[in-house]
């Protein structure tokens, strides 16, 4: 018997939002503890947690993992993300960063929005998928 209950979720446990923009990455000397996705400053070679808003000046990229001080960073520099998977500093939010992080080529998305339209399955019916008719010449046409 399995005492270790198994918990699913539907939850996206990733980080990446789309694959249609490019992610570029480099390695950076850690200047302080960083948490993996926390928006990073970079500052004479090393790369530190933005604690400030309102200081983006030197803003670089997202910590690709977490990192201990001292040690070397990959750093995302472009892509698009997922803004809730961010890892943020008190006082700092997703918001704050969105322009000055589309700057850079890095593009934040919301979990709750697809990059595409989603159809509803109630106005799909067989009419609308091209080769499901009787009639192969008049396929993708609308019957109704």
């Amino acid at each position: 018997m399995n005492e270790n209950p198994k918990v699913f979720s539907v939850r996206q446990n990733y980080a990446i939002a789309d694959t249609a923009v490019p992610v570029a990455v480099a390695a950076k000397m850690a200047g302080a503890d960083l948490k993996a996705l926390a928006p990073v400053l970079l500052k004479e070679g090393k790369v530190t947690p933005v604690t400030d808003s309102a200081n983006t000046a030197d803003l670089y990229g997202l910590a690709a993992e977490a990192v201990p001080a001292g040690k070397e960073a990959v750093i995302f520099l472009s892509g698009a993300f997922f803004a809730d998977a961010l890892a943020l500093e008190a006082g700092v939010t997703a918001a704050d960063l969105e322009l000055p992080l589309r700057r850079l080529g890095i593009f934040l998305r919301p979990l709750d929005r697809a990059p595409w339209p989603a159809l509803p399955a109630d106005d799909l019916t067989e009419n609308d998928v091209p080769g499901t008719d009787d009639n192969p010449e008049e396929e993708g046409t609308d019957h109704a």
